[in-house]
Parts: structure tokens; sequence; C-alpha cells
């Protein structure tokens, strides 16, 4: 083997490993984007879940009008409304791992499968603490949050069990 020829496989040689440790770096970065992905996925689900169970809270906030029940073993949280005299209750409630709402008539005996699937979600306890009202959300990933509520309407919000 000539000078040359040995200089063409030095340079080869060279170029592989500078591609290899280019594709390594391409596949590290993938698996970095993947992750913040899936953690910006996972941020933006429990935000929004937060941000749903309260402002459905709020808007229901008025005398009589939030409870918390049991549903076939699963709790849920009931806002009721009158709409032309008829009186509608709005359930909120965990089912399959799905955060779901049923909006029905009072009275309907509706099963939990009907209602419409808001946000992945493992569980939701809902308990009632003398005037007050605390939530439980369970994520997928495991980990949960109370949240925690009192009545701001006239003669109490109506939390009952």
């Amino acid at each position: 083997m000539n000078k040359r020829s040995l200089g063409s496989v030095v340079v080869l040689l060279l170029f592989a490993v500078f591609m290899i440790s280019v594709l390594m770096i391409l596949l590290k970065g993938a698996d970095v984007v993947g992750s913040v992905t899936d953690r910006d996925k996972q941020s933006y689900q429990r935000r929004t879940a937060v941000q749903y169970i309260t402002t459905r809270v709020h808007q229901a906030d008025a005398a009589d009008s939030i409870s918390v029940q049991k549903i076939n073993d699963t709790d849920a949280l009931v806002l009721s409304q009158e709409i032309d005299g008829i009186m509608y209750d709005t359930m909120v409630y965990c089912y399959e791992g799905y955060l779901m709402e049923l909006f029905c008539e009072r009275g309907l005996d509706l099963e939990l499968e009907f209602g419409e699937q808001i946000l992945p979600l493992d569980g939701l306890q809902a308990d009632t603490e003398g005037d007050g009202l605390q939530i439980t959300l369970t994520f997928p990933e495991g980990d949960s949050r109370k949240l925690y509520f009192c009545p701001m309407s006239e003669g109490g919000a109506g939390y009952e069990e």
C-alpha cells in the first residue's frame, strides 16, 4: 500500500467517524424533542382539566346548583340549571380513562358511557367539606391535583353529597 491510498483510507475513516457522530447527535436530538413534546402534552392536559373543572364550578355557582352524587359507584359533580322552567343537570365525572360531561334533563336515567369525552383522566373524586367542595383529579401519569372551592353565591351553592 502506498502513501496515497493510506491517506485516502484515513480520510474515509475520518469521514465515517464524522457521519456516525452527526447521526448520533441527530438521534439524541430527536429523543429530546420527543420527550419535550410528551411533557408539554401532559402539562397541557393537566392545566386544561384543572381549568375546565374550575370554570364549570364557577359558572354553576348559584344557590342549590352544585352537588356531588354517586352514579354507578362513580363520583360525579352535578351542576344544575333551569332552562325555560325545566331542570337540567350537567354531570362531570371520570369514566374509562376520560374526563366526561353529560348534559340531560333532570330525572333521566342515562348510562355513564353516553357522556362526551373531554380529556384523558384516570380518576375524579369529589367530596364536600362543610360549605366547600374538594375535587381530586388523578392523571394518566399517576400524579394528582386537589382543587378546593367555596361557594360565592347568596345562600350558599348547595354542596351536598
